[in-house]
């Protein structure tokens, strides 16, 4: 965790993931858990602790991204002196500025977005699998998906008969897209042999959100 940082969350629906495990294990898992946030490295050879604390891992470093990004605006914010001074020559100035603003800032739709794209994956049952795509996607520096592109993408993963197959085939490859599942594979690069034709959208936006599925020719 980060440095002075005192607490962490954990989340209701971690329930069910808690709930299918024999007791010994969910406080074997509780002291991982602690273990990891408290920086002390924990390590097990225990293979459903380890499957079972993949997914809380990833939950919990989009949380530690979050608050360092609140720690960094917050220092910025103090290094501009904090908090405007109340105008002097008009005491009785609701908005507290010593001036009013020009170029009134625009709202920050990003946490609206994320917010949005957020209560999109938790509708499903492979909202973790999805969200380890989308860490992967970052880490690969590609563009960030819109509110738009999430949803064909679920959509498109919806209509698949193993989802998580789906996204863990992407990750494995380093795919920029999401493709179906083929029965008949190619063991040395694990790509669909029946998949000869990869075809990107071409409508601008649906490009512009990095979206892309396969076509197999007649």
């Amino acid at each position: 965790m980060a440095e002075n940082k005192k607490s962490f969350l954990m989340y209701c629906d971690w329930i069910e993931l808690f709930e299918d495990l024999p007791d010994d294990i969910c406080g074997k898992l509780t002291k991982h858990i602690f273990r990891y946030v408290n920086d002390l490295n924990p390590e097990t050879d225990d293979l459903i602790i380890k499957s079972s604390f993949a997914l809380i891992k990833q939950q919990l470093k989009r949380d530690l991204n979050k608050y360092r990004a609140i720690c960094v605006k917050n220092k910025e914010n103090g290094k501009k002196g904090g908090r405007p001074r109340k105008t002097q020559n008009n005491p009785d100035k609701p908005n507290g500025f010593l001036e009013n603003p020009s170029k009134p800032k625009k709202p920050d739709t990003d946490n609206d977005t994320d917010t949005e794209i957020d209560k999109e994956i938790d509708k499903r049952d492979y909202k973790e699998s999805y969200r380890e795509w989308l860490d992967f996607r970052k880490e690969m520096k590609l563009k960030k998906l819109t509110i738009t592109g999430v949803k064909k993408q679920l959509k498109f993963l919806d209509k698949q008969p193993d989802q998580i197959a789906c996204i863990e085939q992407s990750i494995r490859n380093s795919y920029q897209g999401l493709f179906e599942v083929k029965n008949g594979t190619n063991k040395q690069n694990n790509k669909p042999e029946s998949i000869t034709q990869i075809r990107e959208f071409t409508d601008q936006d649906e490009r512009d959100d990095g979206f892309a599925y396969a076509d197999e020719l007649s």
